[in-house]
């Protein structure tokens, strides 16, 4: 909450700017995914969220079927 309330509450042009978040040594990614939920809208600055880890195994299924549904929910996209 503290995050989201830090970008509602910057007022410069230079605040203003879109924002990448990223999830480094992000596993299956469950920050990532709830970040996509807390800051979707159309006024988010959330441009879009990538995620880092070195395991070559991990399932990623769940993200690319959230990734269909972002721009209808109007979310940032999971890289």
């Amino acid at each position: 909450q503290y995050l989201k309330d830090w970008l509602d509450a910057s007022d410069s042009p230079q605040q203003q700017q879109p924002i990448v978040i990223v999830d480094v040594c992000c596993g299956k990614g469950v920050f990532s995914m709830l970040a996509s939920y807390i800051f979707q809208g159309e006024n988010t600055r959330i441009q879009k969220i990538i995620m880092l880890d070195k395991d070559p195994n991990v399932n990623w299924s769940h993200i690319d079927y959230a990734n269909q549904l972002a721009s209808e929910e109007n979310r940032p996209i999971i890289e």
